[in-house]
């Protein structure tokens, strides 16, 4: 029998990951670290410990090559670092082009680290770390039609 809704497997180049509006240039992974802090209590009228959900909070993790290239539309490790430098809160969001896909997220986060390394005759690679400052909110994309030959 046919499958009707065939399944898709998203690959990790189509996880893209914008601060201010713009993707790290030429990034080789990305994480998104989602923590729920757990409340616990007990009294007299509860079975056990009992938990309830409390804040959340979440970092996204970056790792790219370091290039030197002309691309207005995404972040070079250059500037990377000017932004950890600046001390400021950025937009993030999180999304992906592939159709089928019902929602990105969107969030403001500070880069809080940055990490250049580069060793001999090797490329050289820099990592980065945005923590969150609130919520990750998800937004729900538009549904495009099909397109029709």
């Amino acid at each position: 029998m046919a499958e009707t809704n065939p399944r898709q497997v998203i690959k990790g180049d189509d996880i893209i990951i914008h601060i201010d509006a713009k993707r790290a240039l030429h990034a080789t992974s990305h994480s998104l670290n989602i923590s729920v802090d757990i409340t616990e209590f007990k009294s007299k009228d509860t079975s056990g410990t009992e938990t309830e959900p409390g804040d959340s909070s979440w970092t996204v993790d970056v790792d790219a090559f370091v290039v030197v290239q002309e691309d207005i539309t995404a972040h070079s490790a250059e500037d990377i670092l000017s932004l950890t430098l600046q001390k400021k809160k950025w937009p993030v969001t999180i999304l992906s082009p592939v159709r089928g896909l019902k929602q990105q997220y969107q969030g403001t986060g500070i880069i809080t680290s940055f990490e250049l390394s580069s060793s001999a005759k090797e490329n050289a690679t820099y990592s980065a770390t945005i923590t969150g400052s609130g919520e990750l909110t998800p937004v729900v994309l538009p549904v495009k039609s099909p397109t029709k030959p």
